[in-house]
């Protein structure tokens, strides 16, 4: 089960997660591939294969000034409560 801030791809429900709140500014172009998406695949493929879980998504953009945009997002993910050391990650969101 999925809880927080959600990989939108793995939900049961996507509308539920594509939400105003839950949106953070990437680079459009980059946000769904490289790191962010393999950690979103990785994020997935834990949760599968452990339905009888809870997972939540920990996702804590990291800003310079009064840029909108972060410069890197810190992403986790936890089981049962505790995080997963392997499926944390800060991944860059350069600006091009």
């Amino acid at each position: 089960m999925w809880a927080g801030i959600a990989v939108q791809f793995g939900a049961p429900n996507q509308k539920l997660v594509n939400q105003r709140e839950n949106v953070i500014a990437e680079h459009g172009t980059e946000s769904n591939r490289g790191p962010k998406k393999a950690w979103e695949n990785s994020a997935n493929k834990e949760a599968t294969n452990n339905p009888n879980s809870n997972y939540t998504s920990v996702h804590e953009p990291k800003y310079d000034g009064d840029n909108p945009r972060p410069y890197e997002v810190h992403h986790e993910l936890h089981k049962d409560g505790t995080p997963l050391p392997n499926h944390t990650q800060d991944i860059d969101n350069p600006e091009t």
